[in-house]
């Protein structure tokens, strides 16, 4: 009995904390800069369409930001590595919330430059955060933490598109500027917060707080499982909206793909850092985070080009066979490595 209570003790001992200062101001500071995001997504569109008249060039300006988003990430990383991740976040940031007030200068040009410097605002602020999550969440709880932390992103997504549309229409529907200064305050609020995060990496306090049964289970079964189970829910979801007519079954085909994608970049996530370098997190992050925005982009076109060649039906049938064919490959790498020593970086 007295070797049984030891082992529990020990085990108690040797679990790290996930949730120190650090960890929440990591999840609070993420969260204020998909807020500000959030807040963007619905409000840039409608302002460069009354400018323009048209949306082609609309989709011109959102080109723009993600093709120097995409080219930049690499360069990103590397200066995670060499000075820390918690600079590029900052930087990140900050750089939003200066183009957000760029913004407010109705000109054309002006507009296409700020968008495409957005984003690499954009990318420094997901390879940056990414980063620091990678040093902050203890090697056994990677998946817990990365759980916490997409939650903090969901749902600010969700949530302030909404928010940005009712500030417009309250302000009388042509009225962009209010939006766009709240979204350059969540911007210098983030940065602001994310400056005391590093001064207690090496050292974290606190105790963990009440945990989700679900994230501490994807850390127990391990990556490939989870990440099968993921893909599998978003399969069956994706079968349910094949069926014709049916509410009830396109209701649950909605849940079960949001859920099974969610669990599937979660325990992604965890892997990623798993089997990162930690001497190079920061580029490890940008390559992760740049391989999400590829897959966004060419899926778009791709389903926009199946769904009127073809029709939605076809479009469902060819995300299925993706699923599957991540499916495959998980199989063909399924065991998981053995962790990567948790990670340190100067935190002066």
């Amino acid at each position: 009995m007295q070797r049984v209570i030891s082992n529990q003790a020990a085990n108690r001992v040797a679990r790290k904390p996930l949730w120190t200062r650090s960890y929440v101001l990591l999840c609070l500071s993420m969260g204020l800069a998909y807020v500000h995001e959030g807040l963007l997504v619905p409000t840039i569109p409608l302002y460069v369409q009354s400018l323009t008249g048209s949306a082609a060039i609309v989709g011109l300006v959102l080109g723009l930001f993600s093709l120097l988003g995409f080219t930049i990430r690499p360069f990103l990383g590397q200066l995670a590595d060499r000075a820390n991740p918690r600079f590029v976040f900052v930087l990140g940031t900050l750089c939003l919330s200066v183009c957000d007030v760029a913004f407010l200068v109705p000109v054309f040009g002006l507009i296409c430059l700020v968008s495409a410097v957005r984003g690499a605002g954009w990318a420094g602020v997901n390879t940056g955060g990414n980063t620091i999550l990678a040093y902050l969440a203890p090697a056994k709880r990677r998946a817990e933490g990365a759980t916490y932390y997409s939650l903090f992103q969901g749902t600010a997504m969700a949530l302030t598109p909404i928010a940005a549309l009712w500030i417009i229409k309250s302000s009388g529907g042509s009225v962009y500027w209010p939006v766009f200064l709240a979204a350059a305050g969540c911007g210098v609020a983030a940065a602001l917060l994310s400056q005391a995060i590093l001064a207690h990496l090496l050292r974290p306090k606190g105790s963990p707080i009440t945990q989700s049964f679900l994230a501490r289970t994807f850390d127990r079964i391990g990556r490939g499982r989870a990440t099968a189970l993921g893909l599998g829910l978003s399969i069956a979801g994706l079968g349910f909206l094949l069926a014709p007519g049916s509410v009830v079954l396109l209701t649950l085909g909605g849940i079960a793909t949001a859920v099974g994608q969610s669990i599937g970049i979660v325990n992604t996530t965890a892997m990623a850092i798993d089997r990162s370098n930690p001497q190079r997190l920061g580029s490890a992050m940008a390559s992760f985070t740049l391989a999400f925005q590829v897959g966004q982009g060419a899926g778009a076109a791709l389903a926009g080009g199946l769904i009127q060649a073809a029709g939605y039906r076809a479009m469902f049938l060819t995300m299925i066979g993706s699923q599957v064919v991540c499916l495959a490959l998980l199989a063909a790498r399924w065991s998981t490595p053995a962790t990567q020593p948790q990670p340190t970086i100067d935190a002066s």
